[in-house]
């Protein structure tokens, strides 16, 4: 069966997205475009609005939510931002931040991470970048807390259809079992690096 890969994923999760369908391997095929950006994120034949990086390390995503000052190069305090992130993901095998800055989503994959966990952080990725995207006036104003609540709705949205939606792909002819969504060999983070991590921070 097909694997299911960057552009794919774009086209056939934002279908489902928007008309509740599931589109199979030869359906995607005919929508693919020959050339593609790695990491682009589109909603179906649109063009690109942001761009996601699956497979990062935990120091990229930390640099992300508060970038270095320009002055010291020092990293900001982002204590309880990170904290917040681990607590809204505990139950997943990924972390999610999006930058509405660089219109970037970084994805942290925990150490259980399997395809379908990767999958899903790419899926909630799309949705999240697309919203913010859509609503301009939220993207270019939004706050931490913005951030957050958006990372959260789409989360339990995700979550309620979750297993439904991987049993309808693998209905479709998608293999869901092998993904190759990360495009170079990716990092991954074990339980004890986000308690360390945690701990760090609330000092």
């Amino acid at each position: 069966m097909p694997r299911s890969e960057q552009q794919r994923a774009n086209i056939l999760l934002s279908t489902f997205v928007d008309h509740d369908e599931v589109l199979n391997p030869e359906q995607v095929s005919a929508e693919e475009r020959i050339f593609e950006w790695d990491g682009a994120l589109r909603w179906k034949g649109s063009t690109p609005f942001a761009k996601a990086r699956i497979g990062v390390s935990l120091r990229t995503l930390l640099s992300s939510m508060a970038p270095p000052h320009a002055a010291t190069g020092s990293t900001s305090d982002a204590n309880w931002r990170l904290t917040k992130l681990f607590k809204l993901f505990a139950g997943e095998q990924y972390l999610l931040w999006y930058d509405v800055r660089c219109q970037v989503a970084y994805i942290v994959l925990k150490s259980e991470a399997k395809a379908p966990d990767s999958l899903k952080a790419w899926t909630q990725a799309l949705v999240v970048a697309y919203r913010l995207h859509v609503n301009h006036q939220y993207a270019t104003g939004a706050r931490d807390d913005w951030i957050f609540e958006i990372l959260e709705t789409t989360l339990v949205d995700l979550s309620k259809q979750w297993e439904h939606l991987i049993d309808r792909l693998v209905t479709a002819g998608w293999d869901v079992d092998v993904s190759n969504l990360e495009t170079v060999s990716g990092t991954r983070i074990q339980s004890t690096q986000i308690v360390t991590a945690t701990s760090t921070q609330g000092t």
